[in-house]
């Protein structure tokens, strides 16, 4: 059992030890990234996108550490918060209502 960031998990047995596995997450990587790109050809904000990108990955870089037999732990909630709060700044008038603005629901 590993522990990081309050999180436990709970590490695969090692099969062989001279062999680096690489493995990306469908759920959590492919998707996002494709659904990323489908998003950036249909509105045209290419360097908005970028821009936000580098902003999220700044802030969530330094809470990154390595977990032995886990790969890379990152706190669950930073990386979607901080998504949230540069993404609709960037995006203007494009970005749908959001509770983060009172008067974006007409309240």
């Amino acid at each position: 059992m590993i522990s990081t960031s309050g999180w436990r998990y709970l590490a695969p047995r090692r099969i062989e030890r001279e062999i680096t596995v690489v493995a990306v997450n469908v759920g959590g990587a492919l998707r996002p990234v494709l659904v990323s790109l489908c998003l950036a050809r249909q509105t045209g904000m290419y360097r908005r996108m970028a821009v936000g990108t580098v902003i999220v990955a700044a802030v969530v870089y330094p809470m990154a550490e390595v977990v032995p037999s886990v790969g890379i732990a990152v706190p669950i909630f930073v990386p979607p918060y901080r998504r949230r709060r540069v993404a609709l700044p960037l995006a203007f008038r494009r970005a749908p209502p959001s509770p983060m603005w009172p008067d974006a629901w007409g309240a």
